[in-house]
């Protein structure tokens, strides 16, 4: 399905698809089914271009938009219990998968996050960002649970600052810092920001500032003395840990793949704060993403790259620093083996290792969910219904969905993080006006 009176009509032609959230203010042109005007044209075209998946057909219509109407009623929670998987070759299948390390019980409700939000960055958003997001790409405000308890301390430390005690009243330095810090971030350009794209940092490539910068980011405001402090788990910081993460990934993966062709060199990426700065985020998912979702491992397998080129002393020194992280080191290998994630064996130190060594192999791909599935979700709404388990399912247990209908167009056991409350400083919170606010 090529045109917008085509998708217009695949959704006309379904209740589930027929009651997602939409674009108001969306315009299609003048209705092009009979019986249908003009406004319901420009919203059924609208709910197609919200939650269509772009495929690639590869025969004359080309790309083409995927609808599943039998899962739009999953509804996107910001600390979903599954995740969607979808095949990008005919018949363009998706599966549930339950990523609760506990299970779901029967009659407890399905939740995945939405694809253009089916990122770690966004995870790690305070819920003024995630809903911003949220209505900018879905048209609704996000009403999940976690964004109901938003109040909580663990949840204020993703925008939590704090003020040095020296400048505690004056509210001009303070304003100043602010700004300052905000510009700063801004400079380095680390979040892509396109309208209704993917909330996310861009890939290495289009990262445009040097390692190093990164890293001054990080160590400037979270020093102790500090006259501006971040909370560790700042989104801010999120940001530009992963953005670093990403450049000393491709570097360290171009050194592993290309031993004969000139990479970058390790030392212009690789630095002692390194560790540093990938514990830190380590610490950050650990405390606000599912401990059974694919994500939940992302930052240890860059933590296994960088082991694998220490020297063996610093390599048993940095395990010994990481046991003291609150990350449960035996469910993310468990997570690993779970998700078929390819980890770099480490060598084992004279003490207990942090994580185990063994190479972990991908699990048999299940019908349905073959290896070049997705893992962006299926695009699915928020009306008052809900999706519920019929029985009782494990942790990657698969539900299949069915085939494809219709088509085309746009296409954890909680780790302690309460927040710091640092001596001689003011908390404040970041996203508030400047006057008061980091």
């Amino acid at each position: 399905v090529l045109y917008p009176s085509q998708m217009a009509e695949m959704v006309r032609s379904n209740e589930k698809l027929r009651t997602r959230t939409y674009d108001p203010s969306y315009e299609a042109g003048p209705s092009a089914l009979q019986g249908v005007d003009d406004e319901d044209f420009n919203k059924y075209v609208s709910i197609a271009r919200t939650y269509g998946h772009l495929v690639n057909s590869k025969d004359k219509f080309g790309t083409q938009v995927a609808l599943y109407p039998e899962l739009s009623s999953i509804r996107h929670s910001c600390y979903p219990n599954c995740i969607q998987r979808r095949a990008l070759t005919r018949p363009y299948r998706a599966v549930i998968r339950c990523c609760n390390p506990n299970g779901l019980a029967g009659g407890e409700e399905v939740t995945i996050l939405y694809p253009k939000v089916n990122t770690v960055l966004f995870l790690l958003m305070p819920k003024e960002r995630r809903q911003k997001a949220i209505q900018e790409r879905y048209h609704y405000t996000c009403d999940c649970a976690r964004c109901w308890k938003s109040n909580d301390e663990k949840e204020l430390s993703l925008s939590g600052a704090y003020f040095h005690e020296s400048i505690e009243n004056n509210n001009v330095q303070q304003k100043r810092l602010t700004i300052d810090m905000r510009d700063e971030f801004e400079a380095l350009n680390v979040i892509d920001s396109r309208p209704g794209g993917a909330v996310d940092t861009p890939a290495a490539s289009r990262i445009p500032v040097a390692p190093g910068k990164l890293l001054d980011f990080v160590e400037k405001y979270t020093a102790a003395d500090a006259p501006l402090r971040l909370h560790k788990h700042h989104w801010r910081l999120s940001c530009v840990r992963r953005a670093y993460m990403k450049q000393a990934d491709f570097v360290l993966s171009a050194q592993q793949n290309s031993a004969n062709r000139k990479v970058t060199p390790l030392r212009s990426i690789i630095e002692k704060r390194s560790i540093d700065v990938v514990l830190q985020q380590m610490s950050t998912e650990n405390a606000f993403i599912p401990p059974g979702h694919p994500f939940y491992v992302t930052s240890e397998s860059l933590f296994r790259k960088i082991l694998a080129v220490l020297p063996d002393k610093l390599c048993a020194a940095v395990q010994s620093k990481a046991r003291k992280l609150q990350v449960d080191w035996t469910f993310l290998a468990t997570a690993q083996l779970l998700w078929g994630v390819k980890v770099t064996p480490i060598r084992p130190s004279s003490a207990a290792s942090t994580t185990d060594s063994t190479a972990y192999t991908t699990p048999g791909a299940e019908d349905g969910d073959a290896s070049d599935a997705s893992a962006d979700g299926d695009a699915n709404t928020t009306t008052n219904t809900t999706t519920t388990a019929k029985k009782a399912a494990s942790v990657g247990t698969i539900s299949k969905s069915a085939s494809m209908t219709g088509t085309p167009n746009t296409p954890t056991a909680d780790a302690a993080a309460t927040a710091e409350s640092p001596p001689s400083s003011a908390a404040v919170q970041d996203d508030a006006a400047p006057s008061q606010a980091a």
